[in-house]
């Protein structure tokens, strides 16, 4: 066959496979247009997935920063609270050391005034302002003399008029001792008056 039929041949040929060719690359230029925008569509989502999920993080770091921020507040209120607690228990306390301190300034002022009313009922009695011996009783008989002593002191120290003396040892003296003193002061014809 010459050139020109074999041409022709393969013309015909193509003729009649152009069309069902053209059929075949039109259905693969769809196909591959179909898998293109497949591919297209599922890049889009994986876009939007990633940007979904920025966005989420995003969020969480938000969120953590605002939990951060409110837990810091929390605690600074918490501390002014306790700081607030200890300034109104220290007040407290101040309140309650001078309420006691009113309360012995008080008592002190009622003695003060009881002594100086018993002063007035009393008279000379009273004269040394009410102080009892704070001395205890003589219990050895044998140390009358360190003891007498003591006493004497101690009225010294609480201005005690000498003439109420034997009164306030009366009432420290106990069974011999008691009754030597009591024979002594009875001789004497003094009459003894209780402190």
């Amino acid at each position: 066959m010459s050139e020109l039929g074999l041409y022709a041949k393969y013309l015909d040929l193509g003729v009649k496979l152009g069309r069902s060719g053209e059929d075949k690359v039109r259905q693969d230029m769809e196909r591959s247009d179909r898998q293109i925008e497949r591919e297209r569509k599922r890049e889009e989502m994986e876009m939007q997935r990633e940007e979904r999920e920025m966005q989420k993080q995003r969020e969480e770091m938000e969120m953590q920063r605002e939990e951060r921020q409110m837990q810091k507040q929390r605690e600074e209120k918490e501390m002014e609270m306790q700081k607030q607690r200890e300034e109104i228990a220290l007040q407290d306390r101040r309140e309650e050391r001078e309420l006691k301190r009113l309360e012995l300034e008080a008592e002190t002022k009622k003695l003060e005034l009881s002594s100086r009313s018993n002063a007035d009922v009393t008279g000379p009695k009273q004269s040394y302002g009410g102080q009892r011996p704070k001395i205890p009783p003589l219990h050895d008989p044998s140390q009358v003399d360190l003891y007498l002593e003591r006493f004497e002191r101690h009225a010294t120290a609480f201005g005690w008029p000498e003439s109420e003396w034997a009164s306030c040892l009366s009432n420290l003296l106990k069974d011999e001792a008691l009754s030597i003193f009591l024979v002594s002061e009875s001789s004497r014809g003094l009459r003894l008056p209780s402190c």
